[in-house]
């Protein structure tokens, strides 16, 4: 990507819809966020994205999407948009499905990539699950938890241990904003594999992250980051 990451990422399909949440938007420096938009049916699809800041800001994209096609929206390039951390609604007048993508520099270092698909109406709730947690050394997971209503969201991520064990991060989301949990900052935690459950009193979108930093090359012995994204399970029943 650009001449600088040798990057791979992947996300799963999902069913079509009139409305996504992207709750892990970067656009810090040297960050690049997208979002692909694909018009699954026969009329073109009016699509506008809205990106919202932590601050309560908001900015916009509009295009219109033609049958059978697909468009890309480049966070980055957002008029009025500073290089920071956003959340993002993806709304259309026609069903659509929608996946994310992002590159960057992680800690410096090049080589980042991870997607996810967009969270669909129906992923949306208030009880999440993230199998696969990871703060082993150089390790870094992130949860970014996306409020998708118009009343604050208050938060709590726990973390559970192979023994039982179990951490808390609490925290207010406000209405239309995001927060990301940093699971390696969590008080008491040791270094380890956990899982982790995302609960809320209001609606909320989550998307994780975790990047790892590691010998690319047995020969070279060169250290790269790598990166990989998923959303957070809803319970089995609604």
């Amino acid at each position: 990507f650009m001449g600088q990451w040798p990057s791979a990422y992947g996300s799963s399909g999902t069913a079509s819809g009139t409305r996504f949440y992207l709750p892990n938007v970067c656009t810090r420096q040297g960050f690049y966020s997208y979002a692909a938009v694909q018009n699954v049916g026969d009329t073109a699809a009016d699509v506008t994205a809205t990106f919202y800041g932590y601050q309560g800001d908001s900015h916009q994209q509009n295009i219109s999407v033609p049958p059978q096609s697909r468009f890309t929206f480049a966070a980055q390039d957002t008029p009025g948009m500073t290089p920071v951390d956003y959340s993002a609604v993806i709304e259309s007048d026609q069903p659509i499905v929608v996946s994310q993508s992002t590159f960057g520099n992680f800690m410096g270092q090049s080589s980042t990539a991870y997607g996810s698909r967009g969270v669909g109406e129906l992923d949306v709730g208030t009880r999440m699950y993230l199998p696969n947690v990871c703060t082993r050394s150089g390790y870094y997971s992130y949860a970014a938890v996306q409020n998708v209503g118009d009343t604050s969201a208050d938060v709590t991520a726990t973390f559970y241990g192979y023994d039982g064990s179990s951490y808390q991060q609490s925290v207010t989301v406000q209405p239309q904003s995001r927060f990301t949990f940093a699971a390696q900052d969590t008080p008491g935690m040791p270094q380890g594999d956990y899982s982790a459950v995302i609960e809320s009193d209001q609606p909320v979108a989550v998307s994780q992250s975790t990047f790892s930093s590691f010998q690319f090359s047995m020969e070279i012995k060169e250290s790269k980051v790598v990166a990989y994204g998923s959303n957070g399970v809803m319970p089995i029943s609604r």
